[in-house]
């Protein structure tokens, strides 16, 4: 969705690339207030693997986890959320989607984030159920295989 149609819903006004929150807005408030309550130990591991990503981490979690949303939808859904009340930057698709390459890009820095959450002794199970590849180097990608990870 573009920033006019951002505009055009009622919610935010542009003022020189900005979106302002107009007078009357709603907004949603439930996850967000979740969010910040139970997730601090998320939020700040990310803070330590991917600090130049948070913000735009967690709106694209909001927007996965609550509307289910495609990348092309993430701007409008992040614009009605009080996650991004204090955040006044203009996110586009294109921001989402650079976002995603550049994490994908950092293979280390994923694990080494996955990693933190794990105790000595623990499992970790992955379903990739909704993984879809033709390679023949992925070894987990292999149907009605299972494999157990230390």
């Amino acid at each position: 969705m573009d920033l006019l149609n951002l505009q055009n819903a009622n919610c935010c006004k542009k003022l020189q690339g900005v979106l302002i929150p107009s007078t009357i807005c709603v907004r949603e408030s439930g996850f967000t207030s979740f969010l910040k309550q139970y997730n601090t130990i998320i939020a700040e591991r990310l803070q330590q693997h991917f600090p130049e990503y948070v913000p735009l981490i967690m709106y694209m979690a909001y927007c996965r986890l609550v509307h289910y949303s495609p990348l092309k939808n993430m701007p409008f859904h992040v614009a009605r959320t009080m996650l991004s009340m204090e955040d006044k930057t203009v996110y586009t698709e294109k921001d989402f989607s650079t976002t995603l390459r550049e994490i994908g890009s950092r293979r280390s820095q994923v694990t080494d984030y996955l990693k933190s959450f794990i105790k000595a002794n623990d499992y970790v199970m992955v379903d990739m159920t909704n993984v879809f590849t033709n390679s023949e180097k992925m070894r987990y990608a292999q149907e009605g295989k299972a494999i157990t990870v230390k």
